[in-house]
């Protein structure tokens, strides 16, 4: 990513693309599925910049995992800032269970926080 991060300034865009999808890539095979979709955020950034230019390493990046319904409603809770008891007790779940779910959300989404969820769902 350091690489993708340096052709970005550079205004090489599609060699940070390139950059940035292998990098994808690589942490997708070594397991790290949070760090896989943060460069696959970025990517998908990096892409809108592009206006639709396409090379061959576009054609096999995949894309983030889409969040579960209840995934996304404990995040659209998190977003109005709701804490996880208030969110377990609107949704009739054990706290415990919203932990759980904001954990996946976390790894979806390429995040570490609370804070981040609000910046990555609403745009």
């Amino acid at each position: 990513m350091a690489a993708a991060d340096e052709l970005t300034k550079a205004g090489a865009i599609l060699l940070s693309i390139d950059a940035t999808a292998h990098a994808a890539a690589i942490w997708k095979l070594r397991g790290n599925s949070r760090k896989a979709t943060f460069c696959l955020r970025n990517l998908e950034r990096l892409r809108e910049q592009c206006e639709g230019a396409w090379t061959p390493i576009l054609a096999t990046a995949g894309t983030s995992a889409p969040l579960t319904t209840r995934e996304l409603e404990i995040a659209l809770l998190v977003t109005e800032g709701h804490t996880n008891s208030e969110i377990a007790e609107q949704l009739n779940l054990s706290k415990r269970t919203v932990d759980n779910h904001l954990i996946s959300i976390f790894r979806k989404l390429g995040i570490e926080s609370r804070r981040e969820i609000k910046k990555t769902l609403v745009k």
